[in-house]
């Protein structure tokens, strides 16, 4: 296992915390979305381009999250199962 301070460790545990939380009320904003449709909006279709816009974004975030954590030592969830030996580790 590698040795990644604690302090690097929870603050990247926040971090990924927040991005789900923020993918949650996305989804929520979504929903209220597809519930309010109204056709020929433009108000609405509008509504639409931001999530997919943000949904974008948060991706990017993701990713960068990702390798920011591989970048002090981390291994990511796809990095783990391509090695089988540690892939049991994790499973547990």
């Amino acid at each position: 296992m590698t040795n990644i301070p604690d302090h690097v460790r929870r603050n990247h545990e926040r971090t990924s915390e927040r991005l789900d939380e923020a993918r949650a009320m996305l989804r929520a904003v979504e929903q209220m979305a597809e519930a309010a449709r109204l056709p020929n909006s433009p108000e609405t279709e509008s509504m639409f381009v931001l999530i997919a816009a943000t949904q974008d974004r948060l991706f990017d975030v993701d990713q960068a999250h990702g390798i920011e954590w591989v970048g002090h030592g981390g291994k990511t969830a796809e990095m783990m199962l391509e090695e089988p030996g540690e892939a049991g580790d994790v499973q547990q």
